[in-house]
């Protein structure tokens, strides 16, 4: 919140473009959109961590396998932790391009180049993520017992990858609206 801050302040200092202002602006109504929403799918992947850890107590037959898939899991929520801490840095970067005193021109460089290190980051730890989730979900059908423990885990998978694909539009969204010209 307090970065939010620091960049309302700068953007209402910065007198001398207006359109750059304007820019900023939108950035900043897309932030308070997003980032709630990213703070949200945060706690969820975290709460699916935590029913990924509640199944592995009752399939104690393959815990191995298990903790690959949870495993998994938990990368996914420091991923998309570290995305959000990285969207904060990148608001308070944006807050310093309406100083008069800095060079805009490096700062939008440097921002850019962020963002699409950010975006490349996120995208490969997906990839990874999805790989290893459909290759321990292929395992895991051949060894449960009951056929209906098996749909229950497909569906927690289902639900799962959803809110990674959703996490996906929102950053997307959000790296689109920052790339500054």
């Amino acid at each position: 919140m307090e970065a939010y801050k620091a960049l309302k302040g700068d953007m209402e200092a910065a007198k001398n473009n207006s359109e750059f202002r304007s820019s900023l602006d939108n950035i900043s109504k897309s932030m308070d959109e997003h980032t709630g929403r990213l703070d949200e799918i945060d706690e969820e992947t975290g709460r699916y961590s935590t029913r990924l850890g509640n199944l592995e107590g009752s399939l104690r037959n393959m815990p191995e396998r298990f903790e690959w898939a949870k495993t998994s899991t938990e990368l996914l929520d420091t991923s998309i932790q570290q995305v959000v801490e990285n969207i904060r840095t990148l608001q308070l970067d944006a807050g310093t391009l309406s100083s008069p005193s800095t060079d805009q021109s490096n700062s939008i460089k440097a921002i850019n180049k962020n963002i699409t290190s950010l975006k490349e980051s996120f995208q490969s730890e997906q990839r990874l993520f999805a790989l290893h989730l459909d290759a321990w979900l292929s395992r895991f059908k051949g060894s449960v017992a009951s056929q209906t423990a098996f749909e229950d885990m497909q569906l927690e998978f289902a639900q799962l990858t959803e809110t990674s694909m959703e996490v996906s539009q929102i950053l997307w969204e959000l790296f689109d609206e920052f790339q500054l010209s």
